[in-house]
């Protein structure tokens, strides 16, 4: 494992192959194989996984520049440094993914050791992590994700709530960023692929709760969505506890990703989910033949094709339609598509005697009126 004591052989001019940390290239796929408490930590944690490839990259170095007859040396000092981290920052040498309190503990110190290694060895500092100001209401987006289970959460809450002292305090070195709109961003890791979690206040309830969308990307692989419900309660010996649940899942971006939420009353929320073709002609009519027709138009998660309105009642959990809207520069990249053919066309004819001018709002009936246009206009039969 490219973290512990799995060392790569390194040829020295004149003498026997001797032992060194693989190059950090080699890291994101060391990761799909990490079975080691210290190893599944780092390859979860986004600041952990850059400063042990600047490690291995400053070992390396190191190697070259250190004679032959130094190279026992060397690489037995490192492997010494490699159990010291394991007990200055008390992780088990074997067993199972730490909990989410034991990452707490060990990750900060993990960190602060990897920056005195790398110094060491001779690499440049890390930069140092700015310290967010203090506010006590302050949620790390790795705490949101810790209780949602997303996308890096590689060890989730075991109950409802999480102290949110502990939880901050234990995520201090993973650095926030605010956006002009007041969403709040932080990066993640899964098997060694970087994440970004990111949330944004959408109102106030009654009682101290809190609605939130939470977005969580993963790159290429994926980019989900969530309305959560969030408060903070309590404030015994570990203060505050942190408790999030989800209410609303959204899809994997254009397939019904989140693209807007706004809190209408204390009661009623309404959502825009982003949506491919097929999507938004099928969802004002259970007849029309989805399925069919999506791999004639546009199905990809990145082929955007509009946005449809819910209401969410936030006491029956009951979503009705209200609209659905076509923007310019969406339909412009559905217009100059080369896929979709004939069919595509037809759509795009549909759509156009209905709204000739865009951004448009449809109603729920004119949603409806277009469905059953393009099935009598544009019609596909299963299986061709």
């Amino acid at each position: 494992m490219a973290f512990a004591l799995a060392l790569a052989l390194v040829a020295c001019s004149g003498t026997t192959p001797v032992l060194a940390e693989p190059p950090p290239q080699a890291i994101e796929s060391s990761c799909l194989d990490a079975r080691t408490p210290v190893d599944l930590l780092i390859c979860s944690d986004a600041p952990l996984l850059r400063l042990a490839a600047k490690v291995n990259d400053a070992f390396a170095a190191q190697s070259a520049r250190t004679a032959a007859a130094g190279q026992a040396e060397l690489i037995a000092g490192h492997e010494v440094w490699l159990r010291q981290r394991l007990e200055r920052c008390n992780v088990p040498a074997t067993g199972p993914a730490l909990s989410l309190t034991q990452r707490w503990q060990a990750a900060p110190c993990l960190e602060a050791l990897y920056r005195e290694r790398l110094v060491a060895l001779g690499g440049p500092a890390a930069p140092a992590v700015p310290v967010p100001a203090s506010d006590p209401g302050f949620i790390h987006p790795l705490c949101l994700d810790a209780l949602l289970g997303g996308l890096a959460a590689e060890a989730e809450a075991e109950d409802e709530t999480i102290s949110l002292a502990d939880c901050t305090h234990g995520n201090r070195h993973v650095p926030v960023s605010t956006t002009t709109d007041g969403s709040v961003r932080a990066e993640g890791a899964v098997a060694g692929v970087p994440t970004t979690i990111t949330y944004r206040r959408i109102g106030r309830l009654t009682e101290g709760r809190e609605i939130f969308a939470v977005w969580s990307s993963a790159g290429e692989t994926g980019s989900f969505s969530a309305v959560a419900e969030v408060a903070l309660a309590g404030g015994g010996r570990h203060g505050p506890m942190l408790r999030a649940q989800a209410l609303i899942d959204g899809g994997d971006r254009c397939d019904g990703g989140i693209a807007a939420v706004r809190l209408v009353d204390p009661r009623t929320l309404e959502i825009d989910f982003n949506a491919t073709a097929a999507a938004f002609l099928a969802v004002a009519d259970d007849d029309f033949p989805e399925d069919i027709y999506a791999d004639e138009l546009l199905p990809c998660t990145e082929c955007c094709f509009g946005t449809v309105r819910f209401r969410h009642d936030l006491g029956s959990g009951t979503r009705t339609l209200v609209s659905g809207r076509l923007d310019r520069t969406a339909w412009d990249g559905v217009a100059t598509s080369d896929t979709g053919g004939a069919v595509l066309a037809c759509v795009r004819a549909a759509v156009t005697a209905l709204a000739p001018q865009l951004p448009h709002v449809f109603s729920v009936e004119e949603m409806r009126k277009l469905s059953q246009n393009v099935q009598q206009a544009c019609p596909l039969c299963p299986g061709l």
